[in-house]
């Protein structure tokens, strides 16, 4: 291997590292459920971490990417089958390591009121990471 390929390797290593969403101890439970939603919906180019591989996938707009993140919420509990968002939960979830002070504001923004569950689900989990009041 050159030290060209050493050097980028190291650096996407470290920017990866920077791009962390979640705390470790999150990861550790998302993990799981995202390896089994990605196995589930033949999603053969998906990101083998957790945190990066969400964050890529809201950038999507197939259907299998939506139902991998649909997929990962509602074996976390953290929605319904609707698509509607189990606040107490969300919200239980992320104070690990976060200071939730405007996550209200923000559920209450992101949350979607119209569409399936695929779509609602997908949606507001795009607005939560793409918006800027409560850093992830």
């Amino acid at each position: 291997m050159s030290r060209v390929q050493v050097t980028i390797g190291l650096l996407l290593a470290v920017l990866a590292l920077c791009q962390a969403r979640h705390t470790n101890e999150q990861i550790q439970m998302i993990q799981p459920h995202y390896d089994m939603c990605v196995e589930r919906n033949g999603l053969q180019d998906a990101p083998k971490i957790a945190d990066a591989g969400l964050a890529e996938l809201v950038t999507r707009t197939d259907d299998v990417s939506k139902k991998v993140i649909q997929c990962v919420l509602l074996r976390l509990n953290l929605i319904d089958c609707q698509g509607t968002v189990k606040r107490k939960r969300f919200e239980a979830f992320y104070e690990d390591g976060h200071e939730v002070d405007t996550l209200p504001g923000v559920i209450n923004g992101c949350t979607q009121r119209k569409g399936t569950a695929l779509e609602k689900t997908f949606n507001f989990y795009k607005c939560f990471f793409e918006q800027k009041t409560f850093v992830i």
